[in-house]
């Protein structure tokens, strides 16, 4: 279910990765024309256009347009534009199994923003990762993740399916604490492939 994310939460100087937003809206071209259009023009709207690679740009229009996508598409077409993100991800030459990945999407996710407030922990939420066996995993998504839930889902499984050239069951967990509560998770999903 599409849950509304409070992007004024988010400090105005927090800059995301330009791979990340050309990577977001070539994966909603992918699942339909008209969001890639949306996406631009609210992107646009909001004075980000020819978006370069390389560069970094506020992060909460980007936020918003991503929300006002996936309360317009529906929580399926949300997982599916997640997915082709998932499918998008650059995969380091050492990554011999989705555990290697997965392991530190955390930290993958962390890295695609600049100026976060590390005194509050992770202000632009995560992922939490626990291996259960050689071909399952369990995955979280902390509360201060600034996107639909379905779009961590979809990216974890589209990226595991990449690399087991297979597929992969997502199936809704029960959440846990996490930090001692100070960010605990908002949802979390089992994966198997």
């Amino acid at each position: 279910m599409i849950r509304e994310v409070d992007t004024s939460k988010y400090r105005d100087n927090i800059k995301i990765t330009g791979l990340y937003i050309n990577s977001t809206i070539e994966s909603m071209s992918a699942v339909s024309p008209v969001f890639k259009k949306k996406m631009s023009n609210i992107l646009s709207e909001n004075g980000i256009e020819d978006v370069q690679t390389d560069d970094w740009y506020p992060a909460r229009p980007f936020f918003k347009a991503v929300q006002e996508i996936a309360s317009k598409a529906g929580d399926g077409t949300t997982f599916e534009i997640g997915r082709s993100m998932g499918q998008d991800v650059p995969l380091p030459d050492d990554v011999s199994s989705p555990h290697d990945m997965l392991s530190q999407y955390d930290t993958l996710h962390y890295d695609s923003y600049r100026n976060v407030d590390a005194q509050s922990g992770r202000s632009i939420g995560g992922y939490t990762y626990e291996r259960i066996d050689a071909t399952t995993c369990r995955m979280g998504v902390t509360e201060d993740f600034p996107y639909h839930t379905g779009i961590a889902q979809g990216s974890t499984e589209g990226l595991t399916s990449t690399i087991t050239n297979g597929v992969v069951r997502g199936k809704e967990v029960e959440t846990q604490p996490t930090d001692a509560q100070k960010n605990p998770e908002r949802r979390a999903f089992r994966l198997s492939w």
